[in-house]
């Protein structure tokens, strides 16, 4: 009978090597529509601070602060001490310029204090 094939030593070496590690993005945005993103593997086990870390220099060119910013992973906010697993997003969220209600005061002053139209040839009588 015969036996199973087994997998070449570099097979197994770059799957021991796969589980050792993370891939990782990192993203940021310094202007509207403007997205940075750096692919990072890492070791396992790995925090978002760390990562944020190993990119220091990348970020410090782009003159980005890390500590001003706010990390989030795949858009929910987390600590810097939260583990990645393979697959993650890290996002560098900056603060708010403007509050989402008054931007949204500012544009209603902006049409005259008229109330946008959401339907087309106004709403029925009756």
């Amino acid at each position: 009978m015969p036996s199973s094939p087994e997998p070449s030593r570099s097979t197994a070496h770059a799957e021991a090597v796969a589980a050792a590690t993370v891939e990782v993005e990192l993203a940021w945005s310094l202007g509207p529509r403007h997205v940075e993103l750096v692919k990072l593997t890492l070791p396992a086990g790995c925090s978002v601070a760390q990562a944020i870390a190993s990119c220091a220099e990348r970020l410090a060119a782009a003159g980005l602060a890390p500590d001003a910013w706010q990390a989030a992973v795949w858009g929910r906010r987390v600590a810097p001490s939260h583990q990645l697993t393979n697959g993650d997003r890290i996002e560098l969220c900056r603060a708010l310029t403007v509050d989402p209600k008054e931007a949204r005061r500012l544009r209603y002053q902006g049409q005259g204090g008229r109330a946008a139209r959401l339907t087309r040839g106004g709403a029925k009588k009756g």
